[in-house]
């Protein structure tokens, strides 16, 4: 399940904008529009982005200094 926040259950989507690539990030029930590449897997912190040859790859974050 990817969602928004770590104990939050709002499922997002990942979308490339168009053929030439472009990255866009969509709440699943209203279709509204989500600024971030953020997002949380089993309330494991990720990061979703355009992949190199198209599509859409999701990592693990990587830990924000302190």
């Amino acid at each position: 399940m990817v969602t928004g926040r770590a104990l939050q259950k709002t499922l997002l989507r990942f979308y490339n904008v168009s053929l030439s690539g472009g990255f866009a990030a969509r709440y699943a029930d209203s279709g509204r529009e989500r600024h971030s590449h953020v997002c949380y897997i089993d309330g494991v912190r990720c990061r979703a982005d355009e992949a190199h040859l198209g599509g859409i790859v999701v990592q693990v974050a990587a830990e924000e200094p302190l």
